[in-house]
């Protein structure tokens, strides 16, 4: 699974190119926001590739966006939208 690797879709295409990936985690705080996190989702449709949607330590607020992404297309199979539960205080 590209992860860390994996920034924006400029990397998802090379990742692709090179047959280096049949997964990717596309997390909306490193990937630019929802329209670029779409770009990537649509170029791993295209491409056959399975998607997972993450985040990093984020409020359930950031994560609410990240879910409207994860129901946006069927390649995404997988969601790791833990980190909420990881806070003492939810700020929102």
């Amino acid at each position: 699974m590209a992860d860390e690797c994996c920034s924006d879709h400029h990397d998802l295409e090379r990742l692709i190119g090179l047959g280096a990936c049949d997964r990717v985690n596309i997390k909306l705080g490193k990937s630019g926001g929802l329209f670029n996190a779409m770009k990537m989702i649509r170029l791993a449709e295209q491409a056959g590739v399975w998607v997972q949607v993450g985040g990093f330590v984020e409020s359930r607020l950031g994560f609410t966006a990240s879910a409207h992404l994860a129901l946006a297309s069927d390649c995404v199979k997988w969601c790791d939208f833990d980190t909420p539960m990881m806070l003492e205080e939810d700020p929102v």
